[in-house]
């Protein structure tokens, strides 16, 4: 309590913007939207592999928060600045973890100093920007701190034998992975948000397996026609959440049957679309 009030009693009108900008970099928002763009448009395995670990990362943070179902530090105790995105319980910070998976995927696979160096600044900031806001404990920050590191010191491992079970196996099979998973987490932690995750990664897991055996669109080409598939691809995916949205009931089958579709927008539909319209070579 004594660590948030001191970082807010710094508090002003432009650091509570600053801090709003901040957080919003951990968001699932922007961090699909970064991740969008990697697959369509910049790089198409990393993109793939660190939308997965992102969303291995997010399901286990949720599981954590429904077992533990620790209280948040609303106000009257703190000042609250800003709720958005904080929703559900408070261990550990999803915005943190968020951000450490993200950023750290990314340094351990691209070893590029730009990336480290905005990783050490990112991270941080965002940690703070949960206290500052009065969303968060700091153990709720240093709990999204662990289990991040936890995720990006696993990863590799986990990938690794996923891929000696799968290698050789039909195209069918290896789609049919993801979705088993995606059904086993459901199992495991039957509510709204896992529902989300899991049918995102059902989706989007198996429509990059089928998309890489059937189509191979290639990431690469002129700057006109990466822009030109983020915006087209970011048209269908939207179109896809919010109309299955106004259509489906808001229960634990549908909301992962909507998210589902939503992933195969992503990973499948989207780059048969770029394809066909000549957005995008095979490889």
């Amino acid at each position: 309590m004594q660590i948030i009030r001191f970082i807010q009693s710094l508090g002003n009108p432009v650091l509570d913007i600053f801090f709003i900008c901040v957080t919003s970099l951990g968001s699932d928002e922007f961090l699909m939207i970064v991740l969008a763009s990697m697959y369509w448009s910049v790089d198409k395995a990393l993109g793939y592999m660190t939308a997965m670990v992102l969303l291995a990362s997010t399901g286990l943070n949720n599981l954590i928060k429904d077992i533990i179902r620790a209280p948040r530090p609303w106000a009257p105790a703190v000042r609250v600045v800003y709720t958005g995105g904080a929703t559900g319980f408070s261990f550990p910070s999803g915005h943190t973890q968020n951000t450490a998976t993200f950023w750290g995927v990314l340094c351990r696979e691209t070893r590029v100093r730009w990336i480290a160096a905005s990783s050490a600044l990112v991270i941080p900031l965002v940690g703070l920007s949960r206290m500052y806001l009065g969303v968060h404990w700091p153990v709720d920050v240093l709990g999204g701190l662990f289990f991040g590191g936890l995720v990006i010191l696993l990863y590799p491992s986990v990938i690794h034998m996923g891929g000696k079970l799968l290698d050789g196996r039909a195209t069918a099979v290896k789609a049919i992975a993801p979705v088993a998973l995606s059904m086993i987490f459901l199992a495991v932690d039957p509510t709204i948000d896992a529902a989300k995750i899991a049918g995102f990664v059902a989706g989007f897991g198996a429509g990059a397996i089928v998309e890489a055996a059937v189509i191979g669109f290639s990431e690469l080409g002129p700057k006109r026609k990466r822009i030109q598939r983020f915006v087209l691809g970011a048209i269908l995916v939207l179109a896809v959440r919010f109309g299955l949205k106004a259509l489906l009931p808001d229960t634990v089958l549908f909301t992962y049957l909507r998210y589902t579709a939503v992933g195969l927008a992503g990973s499948l539909a989207a780059p048969a679309t770029f394809v066909r319209l000549r957005l995008a070579d095979r490889r």
